[in-house]
C-alpha cells in the first residue's frame, strides 16, 4: 500500500509543474514533529510527505520507536497569506502498543487526519510559515485535536 502510494505521488510530482517546498513542523501528524517536502499542483492545490518520529517508554521500561508518515493534501486560498484546508494519511510504525497522546494503539496503525490553518508563502518562493490545527483521527482508540506549526523554504 506504501509504495503504491508514494509511486503515486511522485508521477503526479514529475508530470506537474510547481513550486517545491521542504519545511519542518512541530506537532502536527508527525506526532512531536516532522520534516516534510511538498509540492504545489498548480497555484491551490498541494500534496505532502513527511517523517517524523518519537521514542517512547512502555510498562516494562522498554524503549519503542514511534516513526509517523504523513502524506496528505491541501487545498489553498489567497495570495501570499493563504487559508490553507487539508488532510491525509498518517502510517504510525512501531512494534507493540503503546499509550500515546493518552490513547492506547496497537502497533502498525494507519490514520486519518484533518486541518485547517494559516500559511504565508510567496508564489516567487522563500520562507514558508505555517499555523494548523490538525485532529488526528486513531481508530477504535478515539481521536485527539493537535496544532502545527511549521517553518521552511519554498524553491
Amino acid at each position: 500500500m506504501l509504495k503504491k502510494v508514494t509511486l503515486t505521488l511522485i508521477a503526479i510530482s514529475c508530470i506537474s509543474y510547481g513550486q517545491n517546498m521542504i519545511y519542518g513542523e512541530a506537532l502536527g501528524p508527525g506526532i512531536l514533529g516532522s520534516i516534510n517536502y511538498e509540492r504545489m499542483l498548480g497555484e491551490k492545490l498541494s500534496l505532502r510527505v513527511g517523517y517524523g518520529g518519537i521514542t517512547v517508554t512502555d510498562e516494562y521500561d522498554e524503549s519503542i520507536t514511534v516513526s509517523a508518515i504523513p502524506i496528505g493534501a491541501n487545498y489553498l486560498m489567497g495570495n501570499n497569506h493563504k487559508l490553507e484546508i487539508g488532510g491525509g494519511v498518517n502510517i504510525l510504525n512501531f512494534t507493540s502498543s503503546i499509550d500515546l497522546l493518552g490513547l492506547e494503539l496497537d502497533a502498525g496503525l494507519t490514520t486519518f487526519y484533518g486541518g485547517v490553518g494559516y500559511r504565508y508563502q510567496k508564489d516567487t518562493g522563500g520562507l514558508i510559515f505555517r499555523l494548523n490545527g490538525y485532529f488526528l483521527m486513531l481508530g477504535e482508540a478515539g481521536g485527539v485535536p493537535t496544532g502545527g506549526l511549521s517553518l521552511g523554504y519554498a524553491f
